[in-house]
């Protein structure tokens, strides 16, 4: 849950990036940064977001890793899986990883699958700081 300085925030972010999309409907900068503040507002309602996304970073991860999000949060997780399988292929990141464990063991009742991307993430010094020792704390947390 976000507070409200929170969701204001990612409103301005939601304008700004609709604002720069109008002035350059090619701007595959400004397409991610509102794809990523909708889906972090509102997963369930930023799919048309994301898939602009897709259409201007043709190959790159971060769409379909938000598409991930974005089918988790409408409770369609076989297409969760199958778009964070998807962004892993194109770069395969602790985040990444870390988001699919969570699906497999919170949504998919697949315990033994989730705890295989977190031994991955645990191991994979190739993220975000910290993400590491969140892996290592989500397996003691699910053994």
């Amino acid at each position: 849950e976000h507070t409200e300085s929170e969701r204001a925030a990612l409103r301005k972010e939601i304008e700004e990036a609709t604002a720069a999309l109008n002035e350059n409907p090619s701007d595959a900068k400004a397409a991610l940064r509102l794809a990523e503040a909708a889906v972090t507002l509102e997963p369930e309602s930023a799919e048309a977001y994301v898939r602009n996304a897709e259409k201007l970073l043709p190959g790159d991860m971060r769409p379909y890793f938000l598409f991930g999000l974005v089918y988790k949060a409408k409770s369609d997780f076989a297409a969760a899986e199958k778009a964070f399988l998807r962004a892993l292929e194109l770069e395969d990141i602790p985040q990444t990883r870390i988001a699919l464990a969570f699906l497999y063991i919170k949504d998919m009742n697949r315990r033994e699958d989730g705890r295989k991307q977190l031994i991955w993430a645990s191991d994979h010094p190739n993220g975000y700081p910290g993400e590491q020792d969140i892996a290592r704390q989500l397996l003691q947390e699910y053994p």
